[in-house]
């Protein structure tokens, strides 16, 4: 019976199978179809947990996510220095974007923006989080901008935007918006950003203490002599300009090597020699970062918040794009915020020529070469379609689908019709959040507009350009604030 029952079990599993064996022949035996998707088949979700992020999904229906921070003793955040709090997230789109009660630090930051009433802020996290999943991996530490100098909350978010078709620029932020509450008590809208710092998902490279010629992540910065750090030890001086070393691994000998190198570097971009410079420069990198600094006219480029690699054993790169609220025609120490002329590239300006000095002379000194302006004039056409539909989308996506949650800032933060900083008189005296993104809206498409002009000239794309007074620029006939 036993032999009898193995041979029934053996006949009902072949009958079972051999369906599936002839199934199996036949498509081995035909050219495999493209997979199509269905109205039945989901499609894949992008799953950042930020609407407002960019490559997050949103539409009218969406809401900003808001973080809530508790301070130990329940004090409020004035000081530089950390405190300790605990973290929470409600209103992601996904709910493992939310938690409650994460242990944390948190501080104030910035340099001129400490000094107004709404603070940004560094919070810091016990473990390694990436907050709704909008960064390339999780990380500690994280920025809160409070954007109090830029009403119409995108300068930073927009740059930060193109900078991502820019692939020669090898990091960039993620970029949200969120409501924050600090001990229950509301603070409005702030600009969710990562903290520029070495790590694998953000600037990677590999910090060697051993070896001088290492990877180092450095800042031309003004204020390095302000942050109470040694000179020649993290931070140093190469022609009048600034430069922090942002390692934890410095020595003299390590300084003194980056500052002799930055003088190599500063002395071939002098000399305008493309084989020289190339020793020192990525120029890729260069040439993609010049572009976008000029894009959006950004007057801090050779002040402050301009971040570089200097690979081992290798060359300096551009990195990190940063603080631009004073870009986009938001200074008037600059043109008056006109949107024309060339400001990053000027030499002019460098030179002492104009009433405001450019001090990054590295951009200057590369554009008064021919090559270089030939490299970025075919960058420029090949990449400049996709930031000006870009920019105009991304405006016209925040502004439709979070400009009444943002314009409450406004209700706890009653700004309009006065300088927080060094706006132009013409955006001073905007007085809704809609007319101050319409103006930013016109002011880019301009800029844009400008700058293809410009560079397909002929007769000017080498040169710079020529001074013009903006007296009376502010012309409705560009923006109208009533449309």
């Amino acid at each position: 019976m036993n032999k009898i029952y193995r041979i029934i079990v053996i006949l009902l599993l072949f009958s079972l199978l051999a369906p599936l064996i002839s199934c199996h022949k036949n498509n081995d035996s035909q050219e495999t179809e493209p997979e199509t998707v269905t109205d039945d088949e989901p499609i894949e979700e992008n799953k950042i947990g930020n609407p407002s992020a960019f490559g997050a999904q949103s539409d009218e229906e969406s809401t900003l996510p808001t973080i809530s921070i508790i301070t130990d003793g329940g004090g409020m955040i004035m000081s530089k220095d950390y405190q300790g709090a605990t973290v929470s997230v409600s209103g992601a789109v996904y709910d493992e974007c939310n938690f409650e009660s994460l242990t944390a630090q948190i501080k104030c930051r910035g340099n001129f923006t400490f000094s107004v009433e709404k603070k940004s802020y560094r919070i810091k996290f016990d473990e390694k989080i990436n907050l709704f999943n909008q960064g390339r991996g999780p990380a500690k530490s994280w920025v809160l901008l409070a954007e109090h100098c830029d009403q119409s909350f995108l300068r930073n978010h927009l740059t930060f935007s193109l900078a991502t078709l820019l692939d020669k620029i090898a990091y960039v932020s993620s970029s949200s918006f969120v409501h924050l509450e600090i001990n229950g008590i509301p603070q409005g809208i702030y600009h969710l950003a990562e903290q520029h710092q070495v790590q694998e998902n953000r600037v990677n490279i590999n910090e060697d203490p051993e070896i001088v010629d290492t990877d180092y992540f450095i800042e031309w910065d003004a204020y390095a002599g302000d942050e109470g750090l040694e000179y020649g030890v993290y931070w140093f001086n190469c022609e009048g300009n600034n430069f922090l070393v942002k390692s934890s691994y410095m020595t003299p000998e390590k300084c003194g090597f980056l500052q002799q190198y930055f003088l190599k570097t500063s002395n071939a971009l002098i000399s305008g020699d493309r084989t020289n410079i190339e020793k020192y420069i990525n120029i890729d990198s260069f040439v993609d970062m010049y572009i976008l600094q000029e894009t959006v006219k950004n007057i801090d480029v050779g002040w402050s918040s301009f971040f570089l690699v200097k690979s081992a054993n290798g060359k300096i790169s551009c990195t990190c794009p940063w603080d631009f609220d004073l870009s986009l025609g938001n200074d008037y120490r600059l043109d008056d915020g006109a949107y024309e002329n060339l400001y990053v590239g000027n030499s002019e300006y460098a030179l002492g020529h104009r009433r405001l000095d450019q001090g990054n002379e590295w951009f200057c000194y590369l554009m008064q070469n021919q090559w270089f302006v030939d490299i970025v004039i075919d960058r420029w056409n090949e990449v400049y379609p996709a930031m000006q539909e870009l920019a105009i989308s991304e405006i016209d996506r925040i502004l439709t689908c979070f400009g009444d949650e943002i314009a409450g800032n406004f209700d706890i933060w009653q700004i309009f019709g006065r300088r927080v900083n060094e706006e132009p008189w013409q955006i001073v005296e905007l007085d809704t959040y809609e007319k101050h993104v319409l103006y930013l809206r016109a002011w880019i498409n301009n800029r844009f507009e400008w700058l293809k002009s410009y560079f397909e000239n002929d007769d000017t794309k080498y040169q710079t350009t020529e001074y013009e007074e903006n007296n009376g620029w502010w012309n409705p006939g560009w923006w109208d604030p009533g449309r």
